[in-house]
């Protein structure tokens, strides 16, 4: 779909029906992981494992600098 909104409620409800909160898809050639169970997001986040962000967070660090969302490592933590 073109509607991203609609897009995005599209990969929650295939979270919810097939696979218990969590779906690992390929838009383009780019990975995403998309979770939508707490105790799932909670694994993810406490992990030291994925503290550097992708890519795509550049974008962003003109218009956000590094806050919560952009930054990485101890300043993240």
């Amino acid at each position: 779909p073109k509607d991203s909104a609609l897009l995005l409620n599209r990969f929650i409800g295939w979270c919810r029906e097939l696979t218990g909160g969590i779906v690992y898809v390929w838009m383009g050639s780019s990975p995403f992981l998309i979770i939508n169970d707490t105790e799932l997001a909670e694994q993810v986040l406490k992990s030291t494992q994925f503290m550097t962000k992708g890519y795509l967070y550049r974008f962003l660090l003109p218009w956000l600098h590094t806050g919560l969302l952009t930054s990485a490592g101890e300043k993240w933590r």
